[in-house]
């Protein structure tokens, strides 16, 4: 088996750890040393420490993981409630976006519609003045061919 770059195994780690939810990402820093991964940082919960690790630990080229990512004290009930509510706040504040973001699209489709609808509505007019205009013309010149 080829032997990985630390620079790309660095980048795998940092995107292993983007793409796991459960890891507040921008709390974790990577160091990476002839394919022996150090993971350092700050987090709320073990199991984030937890994910972290499992993220990397089978990536490509990896030898070893070094778990030096420490867990924050717990956090206090009130602390507990005010992020709660501050969560139910941003919450509310993005289901309020995207009401106004729904109710504009449905508008601006229907908007679209009655627009379409207008432009068919005015070439069917001039679709109309022309028939009538050549159905005006070939009777003045029946009228004309009769006297």
């Amino acid at each position: 088996m080829e032997k990985l770059a630390d620079e790309e195994i660095g980048r795998a780690t940092v995107y292993a750890i983007e793409l796991n939810v459960s890891v507040s990402h921008d709390r974790i820093k990577v160091r990476v040393q002839d394919g022996s991964i150090t993971l350092t940082g700050e987090v709320e919960w073990a199991h984030q420490r937890q994910a972290a690790e499992q993220a990397v630990r089978r990536l490509n080229g990896v030898m070893w993981v070094s778990d030096q990512i420490t867990i924050k004290s717990p956090a206090k009930p009130v602390d507990t409630k005010a992020k709660i509510e501050s969560a139910f706040q941003r919450i509310a504040m993005l289901n309020s976006r995207l009401s106004k973001l729904r109710y504009h699209s449905i508008l601006l489709f229907i908007l679209r519609r009655f627009e379409s609808f207008r432009i068919k509505k005015r070439l069917l007019q001039n679709q109309l003045i022309l028939i009538v205009s050549c159905l005006n013309n070939f009777v003045n010149m029946l009228i004309s061919v009769s006297h």
